[in-house]
């Protein structure tokens, strides 16, 4: 029995093809293309995109959502089964205890807005008796601009964005990308308007800065587009064949060559190629990655067919990456959502706990002098792209969803926030043995945009009318707060990352620009009268949350002890606790 699947604009797509009636026909259509049969529903989804495109505006209706969410429920439920977790019919009352709702309101603004909630927003919420209140909240958070603006970082921080190259600007690249994430446009073919972009200038063509991104290096872009977008890491294998990676060299320069704007414009072998298959030197055909370990799979065969001589390169490889037999594609993009929300998994499939010192942004080179990113770099664990790997449900399963909401960023992130794993507890610690998807968000550290924000913002400092820290560029200089608190340097694919470190910490306790958002947060509480409401103002603009019993009353005493100095004092002690720089 064939498996259907929606394709990447809402329409029905074969597991395999069956439409061998009609041979003769998708042998003349298909032209020369290898696998031509198996490439039929590629070339269909560029026919349906202008038929139907209209559609994928469309937000997602209530029930939509709802049952997408069960779906990706659903499928981290009988994960846990299958690797043993201790679950029956229902899920373990200790994995899956719904977060309050305080905790909701505070992960959700962090992850889908990138900012904390106000103090007026957080009453207002917690005495809102609604039951469908955390749904509300989530459609209305992404709505807002800042909520298109952390799309754009997560989309930038994959392309390596910069604000100038060389003496170039990249302005009308990075406001071609604001605008596709502001209009949700399509994961799948906000990527293949890239791969197909021109070498033209960047003011008629924005999106050409993908391309000028390495000054014409397809080698290198075409191994950073691999690890960002495919999972598949040919950092090695740029200089040898390693004897563990999953690619060879020729391979590498093989797919190096389907970014050219022409058949014969590739890369060629290097000066110290040493393998029989080719001589340093030799021009090579385009070939895309193997990206399947079943040749015999009717999908795999069509992921292996041939650019077609002749033709551009480039504009074949758009079809191959974004068509609706390439699932990597559509999994590696449904995992950098999830771990906006959910937590980053490292390539062990460990959550990403932050780093213990300042993490060296530089290129490290292996005893093979091969250029390497910094060890903690890499976001995609490879048994869980495995399509043979039976643990790997719940990732196929993100991909599925993703593609059949159309590939929008937007309406994906709605679903994961309407699962109840997202509307859980926070995962504290994950035990060997446990899914790498868990049921519920783990613990981590504030993005580094959200906490300068909430810096920058209470101290009417540089960045003070950004929502997410945009206006201070892709890039701050070394030494700026923002490098401090993880965002890295974009020569690397998805490097940036919320770090723990003594530098961090002894910044956070001498900073001047913390002692002044503690000032203004001082003086907000002027408008209260009674010294509880001004306690419960500073606990709810910083903490998202009213103040504990013991926290009220030492709160109280220090406030009736001082009266001058103890909300500036209350105000630094919040923003500097653990639980400010962590979101639950």
């Amino acid at each position: 029995m064939e498996k259907q699947r929606e394709g990447a604009y809402g329409f029905a797509v074969s597991g395999g093809h069956s439409l061998k009636a009609d041979e003769p026909l998708i042998d003349e259509v298909a032209g020369r293309f290898n696998g031509m049969k198996l490439y039929l529903p590629v070339f269909l989804a560029g026919f349906v995109l202008f038929a139907c495109g209209f559609l994928c505006a469309q937000p997602l209706s209530e029930s939509e959502v709802q049952a997408a969410a069960a779906r990706v429920d659903l499928a981290l439920l009988n994960a846990r089964k299958q690797e043993g977790g201790a679950i029956t019919e229902q899920p373990a009352p200790d994995r899956l205890r719904q977060a309050d709702d305080a905790v909701f309101l505070r992960r959700a603004c962090i992850d889908l807005a990138g900012r904390l909630p106000k103090a007026a927003e957080v009453r207002q919420f917690l005495e809102d008796p609604a039951p469908a209140k955390r749904g509300a909240l989530v459609d209305r958070l992404l709505e807002e601009p800042g909520a298109a603006e952390v799309r754009f970082q997560l989309l930038a921080e994959s392309l390596r964005v910069k604000d100038t190259l060389g003496n170039q600007s990249q302005a009308p690249f990075i406001a071609w990308l604001h605008k596709a994430m502001a209009d949700d446009m399509p994961y799948d073919k906000l990527m293949a308007t890239l791969l197909r972009s021109p070498n033209e200038d960047m003011e008629a063509h924005p999106a050409s800065g993908f391309y000028t991104r390495d000054g014409g290096d397809l080698l290198h872009t075409s191994t950073e587009t691999a690890e960002a977008f495919l999972g598949a890491r040919l950092y090695c294998a740029q200089c040898h064949d390693h004897p563990y990676a999953e690619f060879t060299q020729r391979q590498t320069f093989e797919f190096a060559g389907c970014f050219a704007d022409s058949f014969k414009n590739g890369p060629r072998l290097p000066s110290r190629y040493a393998y029989r298959d080719g001589k340093p030197g030799d021009w090579i055909a385009p070939r895309y990655l193997p990206l399947s370990a079943d040749p015999g799979d009717e999908a795999s065969v069509a992921l292996a067919a041939l650019p077609t001589p002749g033709k551009v390169p480039r504009e074949e490889l758009a079809l191959w990456f974004t068509g609706p037999t390439n699932n990597r594609f559509a999994e590696v993009g449904a995992l950098r959502l999830w771990h906006r929300l959910f937590g980053r998994i490292n390539r062990s499939g460990q959550y990403w706990e932050g780093a213990v010192q300042a993490m060296p942004y530089h290129t490290a080179f292996t005893e093979n002098n091969c250029e390497m990113p910094p060890a903690w770099k890499g976001a995609w664990p490879e048994d869980l792209l495995d399509p043979d790997n039976d643990s790997a449900g719940p990732v196929r399963s993100l991909g599925e969803e993703f593609m059949r909401c159309g590939y929008r960023q937007k309406e994906f992130m709605r679903i994961l926030a309407r699962t109840m794993a997202y509307q859980s507890e926070a995962v504290r610690r994950v035990q060997p043995g446990q899914p790498s998807l868990t049921d519920g968000p783990f613990l981590k550290r504030l993005p580094p945009e959200v906490t300068w924000t909430a810096w920058s913002v209470e101290a009417g400092s540089e960045g003070a009318a950004s929502s997410t820290g945009a206006d201070i560029g892709q890039v701050p200089p070394e030494g700026h707060p923002l490098r401090l608190l993880g965002r890295g340097t974009r020569e690397w694919s998805d490097e940036s990352a919320p770090v723990i470190s003594h530098a961090l910490t002894r910044f956070i306790i001498t900073s001047s620009l913390v002692e002044q958002a503690a000032k203004v947060k001082a003086r907000s509480v002027s408008k209260h009268e009674s010294p509880t409401s001004k306690v419960e103002h500073l606990f709810l603009s910083t903490l998202g949350r009213f103040p504990e019993g013991r926290e009220e009353s030492a709160a109280l005493r220090h406030l009736a002890e001082h009266p001058e100095s103890a909300p500036q004092d209350i105000a630094w002690a919040l923003l500097n606790t653990s639980e400010f720089l962590f979101q639950p």
